[in-house]
């Protein structure tokens, strides 16, 4: 069976289901009293020093921290590399490639 692009398995669009477009069919139901009654709710434990609650409140308020992450690159000299990863390079393709293509990875090479 397949799917149209950008629908989910029960057919219905993504954006359908997305957090924010639940919550406003949720606010039009009674008057939003629910979504209401779920934010006090939230802001007490908050202010009672929850801290799950005070961090779904930042969240929400200021967004996600952002993720930092740390990359480091083992640059090797020209010299080093083999003809078929000088080639792939040259064609504008990785170096990583170039060894699943040899068969050899850099643990196999002696330096």
């Amino acid at each position: 069976m397949a799917f149209a692009k950008g629908n989910n398995l029960g057919g219905r669009p993504r954006s359908e289901l997305s957090f924010r477009a639940m919550l406003e069919r949720a606010c039009k139901q009674d008057n939003g009293k629910r979504v209401r009654m779920a934010a006090e709710k939230l802001l007490t434990l908050a202010a009672d020093g929850e801290p799950w609650a005070i961090k779904e409140l930042a969240d929400r308020l200021d967004g996600k921290a952002g993720q930092s992450i740390a990359l480091e690159l083992k640059k090797r000299p020209a010299e080093e590399l083999s003809d078929a990863e000088l080639l792939h390079i040259a064609a504008g393709r990785s170096v990583r490639a170039a060894e699943k293509a040899s068969g050899e990875s850099e643990s196999d090479r002696v330096h």
